[in-house]
């Protein structure tokens, strides 16, 4: 049997049959060509969002966005509206969303022009009200050296201020500087402000005795030693040049012998020679 099926089989090839399967296959190639040329092998190239013209020239349309609704009760921004107070809205078109700005107030200008220099100031910038003319502190300022007096009436120049080298003290027996100016006076003679200032300090020194100190500014101090136990100013008093400040004594321990007013004057914390000064 299987020996006639297959004599058959080649029979009808060999003969018409063979024709018949050629235009099968033919007509099988020209169906599957139409289906990839004109179909894409079934598959839609064309993407959702663009449309054909006749001659496929593409043409790209916008997506579709819906917008929110209105409801009639709903205020909407009117551009011709006069009031500058009213919220304004813009609507994105990608989103949809609503945005409302809030107004901004103007703060209204001033019916005054401001007044710079009324403001109050601190630290720093405050500035010290200006020392009035005639106060007692008259004369001395920052940049002017005080005015210098005599400081006692009839006295005159005793031992000499000495600092470079050591000078004979008799009352003490030893050998040691002088850092102040001796002038001889009577017992009790007024002793007078050497120049405007400030009492500071008034003590008793182991060795000068009674002493009123007064700060002159300007970095001048002078310091009036050898008086009385009972002096005419406390400390805190401004005083004038010649202003009597109390009487020579003999309170000082390592100056004894004739009544004297020992001065001494410093300059910056420096001692410095007050007949320099008093001429």
């Amino acid at each position: 049997m299987e020996e006639k099926s297959k004599s058959g089989l080649g029979s009808f090839l060999s003969g018409k049959g063979f024709y018949i399967v050629l235009v099968l296959c033919v007509v099988a190639i020209g169906i599957s060509g139409y289906i990839l040329l004109f179909t894409g092998n079934g598959v839609d190239t064309i993407p959702s969002n663009e449309v054909t013209a006749g001659d496929y020239d593409t043409v790209y349309a916008p997506p579709v966005v819906d917008l929110p609704s209105v409801e009639a009760d709903s205020p909407v921004f009117d551009a011709d509206s006069t009031d500058a107070d009213a919220p304004a809205e813009s609507v994105d078109l990608q989103s949809g969303a609503i945005f409302v700005s809030a107004p901004v107030e103007e703060t209204p200008p001033s019916d005054s022009p401001a007044d710079t220099d009324s403001a109050p100031r601190s630290g720093a910038e405050s500035s010290a009200p200006a020392e009035p003319e005639g106060s007692v502190d008259a004369g001395i300022f920052k940049n002017e050296e005080p005015v210098w007096v005599w400081p006692v009436a009839n006295g005159h120049m005793g031992a000499p201020w000495v600092t470079d080298r050591l000078v004979f003290n008799e009352t003490l027996g030893d050998w040691r500087v002088h850092d102040g100016m001796d002038i001889n006076c009577a017992a009790g003679a007024e002793i007078m402000a050497p120049g405007s200032g400030v009492v500071s300090r008034i003590y008793t020194d182991a060795l000068y005795g009674v002493c009123v100190e007064i700060d002159h500014k300007n970095g001048f101090v002078s310091t009036l030693c050898n008086l009385t136990e009972e002096v005419d100013v406390s400390v805190g008093d401004a005083v004038n040049p010649s202003q009597v400040i109390g009487r020579a004594g003999a309170t000082a321990q390592a100056e004894q012998g004739a009544p004297h007013l020992h001065l001494k004057l410093t300059r910056d914390g420096q001692s410095v020679d007050p007949a320099e000064y008093l001429k």
